[in-house]
């Protein structure tokens, strides 16, 4: 009787599986966040994109102001204080927080379809 060990082919198809997993993840908080972000110009969900550098996968609004729109609050440099925008924010949060029940699901399935192969 022999033991043949596959543990480094293993390692590579649930890492490769996971991130198949991760990215439709990243996907659908995307696509989420385009309907949600505010649009006066349209530059800033025009910004928008999603990005892999590595094993990192993130999405990225790209514009001077979106972490402001984002937050909902600029800096008045006269005064000092931050003045609340009137404006929908949280437009990358929520659609994290709605779809993340739903990665736990989708890391086994990934992965699980990926060990039975």
């Amino acid at each position: 009787m022999s033991l043949t060990w596959h543990g480094g082919r293993v390692s590579l198809t649930v890492k490769q599986a996971a991130r198949e997993a991760v990215n439709e993840f990243i996907r659908r908080v995307f696509e989420d966040s385009q309907q949600l972000v505010p649009v006066d110009t349209g530059r800033l969900k025009a910004s928008g994109r999603i990005e892999t550098r590595g094993n990192e996968t993130c999405i990225i609004y790209d514009t001077p102001y979106a972490a402001v729109i984002h937050e909902g609050f600029r800096h008045d440099p006269r005064t000092g204080k931050l003045i609340k925008l009137d404006t929908r924010t949280k437009y990358l949060e929520e659609p994290f927080q709605l779809h993340l029940p739903e990665l736990t699901s989708l890391l086994q399935s990934r992965v699980g379809s990926a060990l039975k192969r």
